[in-house]
């Protein structure tokens, strides 16, 4: 994006800055904060996120202030809107900002690092076993799909390729037991694609639940958002699912396409849309076997690789889903197959279940750990340390200059005073956060009173507006939009540099 000088000025970005998202569609990440540490030079911020620039609080403490209103939905509380939820940078500044004395600030952003990279280490650990999980999924497939399940005599010898079985009707994708053949996927079931969803009805219609790619998840089938739609009496009779039937999506992401699962009357009297394929197993194949098979394609990429993209969405297509290569074993060894498969995969789940806990854990630990952080339980309160209020009244004093207000004598307070003073701090915070500068002067006469065209820049401050106050920075730039062309014109300078001066006749 291009900034102006004078607006790189104004938003460009400052290791220790904080930044909150301003806007999400979801309540729990409305709010969402982070510490900005330069990672990249240079850098502004657009209006999507609100900048908080600390200038009484330590940035990790603030930090795990905004993580704890993200986490307990003090965001998502004060947030407006439907669909997209907005903070606000007025409503933002408004709000409460529990504030202890710098000092005790500075002992709590120690702890929460120590606390923090303990918790970080957890989560990593946990994460690595989650993809060894996952890939533990892929392998167990692949095993079942290559017949590594299969009694021991029927298994192929090392190096073994189907070229060499002259029965096999299509190409290979791998090596398969002897006993094993390569067939076509229509040629061990019938495959169907779905009804195209319309609202079209009639006196003989039926309405009829249907199924879609959001209910055909991997391995089982998501009823918690079942449509319907108007089926004539053949069409109804055509697209009826019936237990056992195996459910692939036909169009879907490029990593998902292929996903599949097996209906088990999970929705009485369900029928299909045409972003899924139908695949009804003959008397040669278990439904179970081949949704293995299918399992395997879709994380080994063979669906990916037989499929062809439209923008973002991939499509199978019933004529290419239907003359894959499909390994067809006895049944005998099918039943084996799906047993070991089966019991091997359940054992990952419980892994998957008891690891996916664990991180939810952390997670809560993390939340537990930024309430504390900001309840005054995570460090010890000490009298010698100099009060919230005065660090606030130093701060006052001198808005515009250098932004380190750390204590610079120590004020000794009683229990007493120490009490008193973290009730009114509160109070006094939110005052100071969502406080507006009544010295503010309008654009135009600041122009006058300098004599001379002026910056973007230039007039921001000499209108008295701070700028490290978002929304100072909001209003000036709302007064600008009003008063350009009716008292204040602009024109360039030297380089890129925009000056105003002001209309003689506006303020005649």
């Amino acid at each position: 994006m291009d900034f102006s000088e004078a607006e790189a000025e104004v938003y460009k970005l400052e290791r220790g800055d904080l930044l909150i998202a301003e806007a999400s569609g979801s309540p729990k990440h409305v709010g969402r904060a982070a510490l900005w540490e330069d990672q990249i030079p240079d850098c502004c911020y657009q209006n999507s996120v609100i900048r908080y620039r600390p200038r009484v609080t330590h940035p990790s403490y603030a930090l795990a202030v905004f993580q704890h209103y993200a986490a307990s939905g003090a965001f998502a509380r004060v947030a407006r809107g439907v669909n997209i939820l907005h903070l606000g940078v007025g409503r933002f500044e408004q709000m409460p900002f529990p504030l202890p004395p710098y000092a005790e600030q500075e002992r709590i952003a120690r702890e929460l690092d120590t606390r923090n990279s303990e918790l970080n280490k957890a989560d990593a650990h946990l994460r690595s076993a989650a993809s060894k999980i996952s890939r533990q999924f892929e392998e167990i497939l692949a095993m079942a799909a290559s017949g590594q399940f299969a009694p021991r005599e029927s298994v192929t010898a090392a190096g073994t390729t189907e070229a060499e079985n002259d029965s096999a009707p299509v190409d290979a994708l791998y090596n398969i037991p002897r006993s094993w053949n390569w067939v076509r996927v229509d040629a061990v079931g019938e495959v169907t694609i779905g009804r195209q969803r319309h609202n079209r009805n009639s006196e003989t219609s039926i309405i009829a639940p249907y199924l879609r790619v959001a209910n055909v998840q991997e391995a089982y089938i998501d009823t918690t958002d079942v449509l319907e739609m108007p089926f004539e009496e053949n069409e109804y009779q055509h697209y009826l699912l019936k237990s056992g039937d195996v459910l692939i999506n036909e169009g879907q992401s490029p990593e998902l396409v292929g996903r599949a699962a097996i209906f088990r009357d999970d929705v009485q009297g369900a029928c299909f849309q045409n972003s899924l394929i139908r695949f009804r197993a003959s008397n040669l194949v278990l439904p179970e076997y081949a949704l293995l098979i299918f399992r395997h394609y879709l994380h080994s990429g063979e669906f990916k690789k037989i499929a062809r993209w439209t923008t973002n969405i991939a499509h199978l297509s019933l004529k290419r889903f239907a003359a894959m290569p499909f390994p067809l074993p006895p049944l005998s060894e099918q039943k084996q197959i799906v047993s070991e498969a089966l019991g091997r995969l359940s054992a990952a789940h419980e892994q998957e279940v008891s690891v996916a806990s664990s991180l939810e854990n952390i997670a809560r630990m993390r939340e537990e750990l930024y309430a504390a952080a900001i309840s005054g339980s995570l460090s010890d309160q000490r009298p010698e340390d100099e009060s919230a209020n005065v660090l606030l009244s130093r701060a006052a004093a001198d808005q515009h200059g250098p932004h380190d207000y750390r204590p610079s004598e120590a004020a000794v307070m009683t229990p007493a005073d120490r009490r008193a003073d973290r009730n009114a701090t509160e109070r006094n915070t939110s005052e100071e956060m969502g406080s507006v500068n009544n010295t503010r002067h309008a654009l135009a006469q600041a122009i006058v009173a300098a004599g001379r065209p002026v910056t973007l820049a230039e007039l921001y401050l000499l209108c008295g507006y701070d700028k490290d106050s978002v929304a100072d920075i909001e209003q000036f730039y709302l007064r600008l939009k009003e008063e350009l062309g009716k008292s204040i014109k602009h024109h360039s300078g030297q380089g890129e540099e925009i000056y105003l001066e002001v209309i003689e006749d506006a303020t005649a």
